[in-house]
Parts: structure tokens; sequence; C-alpha cells
């Protein structure tokens, strides 16, 4: 009877507890809603908006599956079905969420679905970043080949929008993977572009940033066994490591991270050791990509000191975490992610090579009835000027034939008064004058 009740009181108030967290929980998630909607009520252009409530939901929100739901919400508040550019953004952002979870064959499903429609659409800036995102996943998956595609892509894309910063991470990013498949003074010219970059920049925090590129010529000058140069960068990275008040997280990692290869080119493992297990604590654990590194160069340092029990844990681990994010599996879905988009951008090319064929077509009927329309116009001038010019010669003969009749009726009415003058000077010149006969009328009236 006692276990009993102990057991009914224990029910009751892990149902309680689970009640409280419920409630806690579903309180939290409607302020997360709210403070969502106040965003989009706040900000009439929808650029402006949607970039707000992403920018929330990736600091302020901390669970993964929190952060789908919410993107879940904005995009059901947000997109309008008829907008392209909206859907490739929303796809982008799911993409995005998913790589930070190192789920990569999700990231890049959602990846590969936003890229034609960016391309489709000339959504530049977002055609840059998903090309940068795959770089990132091809070359954690190890094909560092396709990574560096996918980066000079991005660079390119970043010349033409001006966009220095990405400029600087594509160059940076390029000259990682050109390490990893052994062109390393490509990888140092690269180096080099985005030094120049981060020193002409003002707007660079350079600290930040040259750590990176000191770090990464390190490993080029160290696979190349040129050690002196080596030590230069490593200094570099020191000095600016130092000028730090507060390092983040980040910044730790990546000064154990070239501390460690420095060590590990100069065949000094056991302090490397010490580096890259104060790593392993730093790391985020869905960082799949960064404990991948860890593990293989401990796997390298413990197996050159004999301590073979470590270096076999140290490379479990690390297939561990390498197949969560690169087995062959993962592997053959990026790849038909990756021959879909191409079938689909062969399709869209087609159907736009259909489309410039059938404009040209118009092009060319619209060419024909202006021709012809052009020369029955022209024909039609012609016979008109024709017309015209003929009516004119004839009315000009017209003309011509009235002025002679003129001058002939002239001619004649000029001989016809001469004629009469003629024969009134005759009749007068027989006829007695009228003096003459005003006199005799006088003298006969006075001789009555």
């Amino acid at each position: 009877m006692v276990k009993s009740s102990k057991s009914a009181n224990f029910s009751c108030l892990m149902k309680k507890c689970l009640f409280i967290l419920l409630i806690l929980f579903t309180s939290s998630f409607k302020a997360q809603k709210d403070s969502i909607d106040k965003i989009l009520k706040k900000y009439n252009n929808d650029s402006l908006k949607l970039d707000r409530a992403v920018f929330f939901i990736d600091t302020k929100v901390k669970t993964f599956n929190d952060k789908i739901i919410l993107l879940d919400y904005l995009k059901e508040q947000t997109l309008n079905p008829e907008n392209k550019k909206q859907n490739a953004f929303f796809l982008f952002q799911y993409g995005q969420l998913y790589y930070d979870q190192s789920k990569y064959s999700e990231a890049i499903n959602y990846l590969y679905k936003a890229l034609p429609i960016a391309e489709e659409t000339n959504y530049i800036w977002l055609e840059g970043k998903i090309y940068n995102y795959l770089g990132i996943i091809f070359s954690d998956q190890g094909d560092s080949k396709k990574a560096v595609t996918c980066f000079i892509k991005t660079y390119n894309i970043a010349i033409k929008t001006n966009d220095i910063g990405q400029q600087f991470v594509s160059t940076n990013n390029v000259a990682v993977d050109l390490t990893n498949i052994g062109e390393h003074e490509k990888a140092l010219y690269y180096l080099t572009k985005a030094e120049d970059l981060v020193k002409t920049n003002k707007k660079f925090k350079k600290k930040d940033y040259l750590i990176s590129i000191h770090g990464n010529k390190l490993n080029a000058y160290g696979y190349l066994n040129n050690f002196n140069e080596a030590k230069k960068q490593l200094d570099s990275v020191v000095k600016y490591y130092n000028l730090y008040k507060h390092q983040s997280s980040n910044t730790n990692i990546s000064f154990n991270t070239f501390n460690s290869d420095y060590l590990i080119f100069t065949k000094d493992y056991k302090p490397a050791i010490k580096y890259l297990e104060d790593n392993l604590n730093l790391i985020a654990d869905h960082e799949f990509h960064e404990k991948i590194k860890v593990y293989k160069n401990l796997h390298i340092c413990y197996n050159k000191l004999n301590m073979y029990k470590q270096a076999y844990d140290a490379i479990t681990n690390y297939y561990r975490f390498y197949d969560s994010i690169a087995s062959s599996e993962k592997l053959r879905l990026s790849n038909e992610h990756e021959e879909s988009y191409k079938n689909l951008k062969i399709e869209n090319d087609l159907k736009i090579a259909n489309l410039t064929n059938s404009n040209n077509e118009l092009k060319l009927k619209r060419n024909q009835i202006i021709f012809l329309l052009g020369g029955c116009l022209i024909v039609i001038l012609i016979i008109a000027f024709y017309i015209v010019t003929k009516l004119l010669n004839k009315n000009k003969q017209k003309n011509i034939l009235l002025e002679k009749q003129k001058t002939l009726i002239e001619d004649k009415q000029t001989e016809i008064l001469s004629s009469i003058r003629y024969a009134k000077r005759i009749q007068d010149s027989l006829l007695p004058s009228k003096k003459y006969i005003s006199k005799n009328i006088n003298k006969q009236n006075g001789a009555k």
C-alpha cells in the first residue's frame, strides 16, 4: 500500500511538472510569435521585415525545432506564392538552418531547390549565398574540388555586387580548399588577395580576419615545408589574438587550431594534443565538421606518440562524425540533389532557348510584316506620285491650251475691233459731219 501511494504521488508530481513546463513552453512560444508579428507590423518594406524577422529567429530563438516552427509561421504570414524571389529566400533559410545543425542532406536539398529560382529571377545576392553554403558543405564532406568551384562562383558574384565582406570570405575559403587538394601556391595567391581586401577597407575588423588569413597561410607554408615562413604566420596569429580583450569562442578555436597545425608540421605532438583537446571543449555539439578536423589531428598525434588506444578512439570518433555528414548514402543524396539541379537547369535553359527562339520567330515575322507593309506603302506612294504627276502634267497642258485659246480670242477680238474701227472711219468719211448737218438743220428752221 505504501509503495502504491508513493508511486501515485510521484506520478501526480510528474504530471504537474509536465503541465507547468507545457505552460511555460506555450507562453514562451506565444511571446516569440508575438515578436514576429510586431516586426511584421513595424516595417512596410517586405524585404526589410523578412530580414528583421529572420534575424530575430537566428539570434533570439535557441532550439532548432523552435526555429523551424517559427520560420514556418513567418512563411505562412508573409509568403506570396506568386513571388518567386520570396520562395527562393525561404528555401535558402531552411537550408541554412539545417546546415547549422550539420544536417547536410536536408540543407543541400533546400539549397538546390532555391538555386534555380534565384538564377531564373536574377536574385544575384541569394545566388552568392547559396553557392557559399554549398561550397562549405562540399568542403566539409571532403569534396574540395566542388567546394573551390562554388567559392569561386561566390567570389565572382561578390565582385558584381561589390560585397567586400563576401569577397574576403570567398577568397579565404577558396584558399583553404586549394590547400586541401595540394594547390598551395594558388592558395597563397588567394590569401594574399584576402589580406589586401582587409587592409584596404576600413570597415573590416582587421584582427578578426587577419587571424584567419595568417592561420591559413601557415597551413599553406607548412605543406610547402617552408617552416620559417610558417613560424612568421603563427607569430602574426599570436599577435592579433593577444590584441583582443575578450576572445570569442570562435577566435579561441581558431587560435588553438593554428597552433596545433604548426606543432604538427614541426612534429611537436604533445603540446599539439593540448590545443586540440581544448578545442573539443569549445566546439558546439552540432558542429560535426569542426570535430572531424580535431579528431583527425588527434589521431595523427596519438599515433606518432605510440598512444594507440587514444589513436583508435580518435579515429573512431572521426569516422562517427564523418559518417554523419559524409557517409556514402549522404554523398549519394548530395549528388542526386546536384544532378536534379543540373537537370532542372538544363530544362530551364531549354525553356529559355525555346522562348528565345519563339521570340526571334515573332521578331522575324514582325520584321517581315513591317517590310511587307513598308513595301506596300512605298508602292502606293510611287503610284500616288505617278498619278499626281500625271494629273499635274495634264493640268499644266490644259492651262497652256487655255492660255493659247485666250491669246487667240484676244487676237481675234483685236482684229474685229480693228475692222470695226476701220469700217467706222470709212463710214465717217462718206457721211457729212455732225457740224454740217447741224448747220443745215438750223438754216431750214430759220427759213420757216
